[in-house]
């Protein structure tokens, strides 16, 4: 998709700092935005196939002026429909592809050798720098890089594979006490990460205000609380 950045100029930028609440108005509308193309590429992708398919044909288009080569424009074109993937936005992604010294290779690889790649078809391509970029598994996430123990020795990692991904308004889960993530199961509301942090940490900023409140020092989720979840993202 292009790239639609610009940025605010001096004057917008003292507007801003003048009347908070501009800046929070700019704010809404590209949080909405976001968030209503997450709904209809993703969420609801059903009832708006006809929407996807008109915005698939926008970096097809893109593509089409950028790569006038028309077997380069085939192996470039994904073989699935908008918002199966996360979009990436850019506006010198295609043209790159058609520079001198860059080749795209779609046969795949048969086997990495010390010097070199050597794809399916036989051909072998010497190399200096061999870079991975496999992507990675989104729910891996919710699984802590080290291992978290909490009451009566349930284990995060374990619990969470066997009982499915769970977590009560997206930071804590019952048995263990004073124990908050960020950005686990239940805590993304569509797209916005920044809308995802700002709305844990509210909810963390009421938890710890009402500890201080009672003059608390422990808090833990009850299992009750988080059985009462609905369950639409088992």
């Amino acid at each position: 998709m292009p790239e639609i950045d610009f940025g605010f100029s001096p004057p917008v930028q003292r507007l801003f700092a003048r009347v908070p609440v501009a800046q929070r108005i700019v704010r809404w509308f590209t949080d909405t935005g976001m968030e209503f193309m997450m709904v209809i590429a993703m969420w609801k992708f059903r009832y708006f196939k006809r929407v996807n398919m008109a915005r698939r044909t926008c970096p097809k288009s893109l593509g089409f002026l950028a790569v006038h080569d028309s077997e380069l424009r085939r192996k470039l074109n994904p073989d699935y429909d908008f918002g199966c993937k996360r979009p990436t936005s850019s506006n010198t992604y295609y043209r790159t592809f058609t520079k001198p010294h860059v080749h795209l290779e779609t046969t795949g690889i048969e086997r990495v050798e010390p010097d070199g790649i050597v794809t399916r078809d036989g051909t072998k391509r010497f190399i200096d720098t061999l870079v991975l970029a496999t992507g990675f598994d989104v729910w891996d996430v919710n699984m802590p890089a080290i291992e978290v123990v909490g009451r009566e020795g349930r284990n995060l990692g374990k619990w969470r594979r066997e009982n499915r991904f769970q977590a009560y308004e997206g930071v804590s889960v019952p048995y263990f006490p004073n124990f908050l993530t960020m950005a686990s199961p239940y805590a993304w509301v569509g797209m916005s990460w920044f809308d995802t942090v700002e709305y844990q940490m509210r909810h963390m900023n009421r938890l710890f205000r009402e500890l201080q409140r009672r003059g608390l020092r422990t808090f833990e989720v009850t299992e009750q609380a988080q059985c009462a979840l609905p369950r639409s993202h088992d």
